[in-house]
């Protein structure tokens, strides 16, 4: 069992830089760009060195587009899965309560729905195929869950599940101070203003209940002293489950779907392959990730699954369905990190492989002649 000294109290600030009050960039913003950032390079490389009908010129406007479709679908699913209730309206800006993204939340399997959408836009809409465009976001897209799993740590949010003493990861975990935004007994703020009391933390008057919540947890992230240690008696030990999922999710997923993009695959090999390694890598962070405050008590508890873990069911039958209905295609082969070969190359023209029947036009091979050269020599 690992074991560490006393539980760390989680105290880092959520912005990058704050010139304001809740503004203006956060560690959150950052890591989707970031992620997008990471994308178009990666999709620049694979367009570039392997075989593909995107241009690397076009790979800006294909990361625009799916950035758009990902925050789309991943406010969509998060409100579907898990909080239909903002479905709703309200009196106050900005009124629907889908769009008031400070409510909570987003989901990973909403933003791969997005994903789906917006690589069918871009597919019918400039004739390439789909089941290769889904490998481009599987190649270059997945690394991203990783940084937005980083900001969910330095967030504090989406905190794991309350650690107990004697098992395997027990002293990996830590405590979270926004788990106060979730209380409900008076008497745990009572007990909280007593503790700032006693360790001599002066606390502005009048404040009570949420207003006390929120003043201690921004005082902890301003390492202002006396207050992480009043907070801590009353806070859980909890795994810190962000930074399991960005290393199962995010980067040992796309390790998997790397390694198979190394040379040319059948369109929507790697689709299938990162859907499967995804679920199977969620479904097992999961089993230290706290469910949402309003759904724990609604969770499977008969078979001992969270709603996240059924929808990562789901998720690796659609996988495995796509890699076999895509292996039996007698489309060629494309993509590629590495270097393709001669050989390669030359099957898929010989084949038809650019035609309108599986990947729509062949690009203008005369157009950004010189900047993006197909056949020039790249490294590995």
């Amino acid at each position: 069992m690992l074991q560490l000294a006393d539980a760390w109290v989680h105290d880092l600030d959520p912005y990058m830089i704050q010139l304001w009050e809740g503004g203006p960039i956060r560690w959150y913003g950052m890591a989707y760009l970031l992620g997008f950032f990471v994308a178009y390079r990666l999709i620049r490389r694979y367009s570039g060195t392997g075989i593909s009908t995107l241009r690397p010129a076009e790979a800006a406007d294909f990361v625009t587009t799916l950035a758009i479709a990902v925050v789309i679908g991943s406010r969509v699913g998060y409100v579907v899965f898990y909080k239909p209730s903002l479905l709703g309206f309200s009196d106050s800006f900005p009124f629907w309560d889908m769009l008031a993204f400070h409510k909570g939340g987003m989901s990973a399997h909403g933003g791969v729905l997005g994903l789906l959408a917006g690589t069918i836009f871009l597919s019918r809409r400039y004739r390439h195929r789909w089941a290769h465009l889904g490998d481009i976001c599987a190649f270059a897209g997945a690394i991203g869950i990783t940084f937005g799993r980083l900001a969910n740590f330095i967030n504090g949010e989406l905190f794991g599940r309350i650690a107990k003493p004697g098992e395997l990861l027990y002293g990996t975990a830590i405590k979270f101070p926004t788990e106060m935004t979730e209380w409900t007994d008076p008497a745990k703020f009572q007990q909280l203003a007593a503790n700032l009391e006693a360790g001599g933390v002066a606390v502005p008057e009048g404040l009570q209940s949420t207003e006390l919540v929120m003043w201690t947890i921004a005082r902890i992230q301003d390492k202002l002293p006396g207050v992480a240690d009043a907070a801590a008696p009353l806070l859980n030990t909890r795994y810190p489950s962000q930074l399991f999922q960005g290393l199962l999710e995010g980067i040992s997923a796309w390790v998997i779907v790397a390694i198979l993009a190394r040379k040319p695959q059948k369109p929507g090999l790697l689709t299938g392959a990162w859907l499967a390694a995804y679920s199977v890598f969620r479904f097992i962070a999961e089993f230290w990730r706290e469910p949402d405050g309003h759904i724990k008590d609604m969770e499977f508890a008969a078979i001992g699954l969270s709603r996240g873990q059924l929808l990562c069911v789901a998720m690796f039958v659609c996988g495995i369905a796509v890699m076999a209905w895509f292996g039996r295609t007698d489309a060629p082969k494309m993509g590629g990190w590495l270097k393709v070969s001669d050989e390669e190359r030359k099957a898929w023209t010989d084949t038809d492989g650019a035609s309108e029947r599986y990947c729509g036009p062949p690009p203008d091979e005369d157009e950004d002649e010189g900047s993006d050269p197909k056949d020039a020599p790249a490294s590995s």
